[in-house]
């Protein structure tokens, strides 16, 4: 365990490797534009994503998420045996596919709601234009045909923040 100390702030991180909180893991802690303390991105490591010019969204990058263009309908697969997660978390299709979330074994999204948007630092950014709104708090399964080209992030309602959550890029 290792402790991290800012100005008013204490963050205990345990070494997981189901969260991305192992040895290798590192808070990312960026500086305003007058070199006050910003926005805090506990993600992963510090390994630059494939176009650093990006936005990322959840953590997802388009350049280096799975490609599912073309494909009429996609599987993304979340909790039960996957821990907190979902599968896969960064993805891209073509418009009019087909999107189903699917729990793992003993889970659902009474556990596990599914919101569309995304998270920034710690903070959760419902988005209500999202085509995965309103936010799906029954059953284990629930299918969305996104029709339009965009970015749509995605997350757990209860461990978003934690890392469960994702993004879809529709082309």
């Amino acid at each position: 365990m290792s402790k991290t100390w800012l100005p008013g702030f204490i963050f205990v991180l345990a070494g997981c490797p189901s969260s991305g909180n192992g040895p290798d893991a590192r808070l990312h802690f960026d500086s305003g534009p007058d070199g006050t303390p910003g926005a805090i991105d506990g993600g992963g490591t510090d390994a630059a994503p494939a176009d650093a010019g990006v936005a990322l969204t959840n953590g997802c990058d388009p350049a280096t998420a799975v490609d599912d263009t073309g494909m009429a309908a996609v599987t993304v697969m979340f909790a039960g045996g996957l821990g907190f997660n979902y599968s896969p978390k960064c993805f891209k299709i073509s418009a009019g596919t087909m999107v189903t979330f699917q729990a793992g074994t003993m889970a659902n999204f009474n556990q596990h709601p599914l919101v569309g948007g995304t998270i920034v630092g710690a903070m959760k950014n419902p988005d209500p234009a999202s085509p995965f709104a309103p936010t799906t708090t029954m059953g284990t399964s629930k299918t969305f045909t996104l029709g339009t080209a965009g970015t749509f992030g995605f997350y757990c309602d209860v461990h978003g923040p934690s890392g469960m959550n994702g993004a879809v890029f529709v082309q």
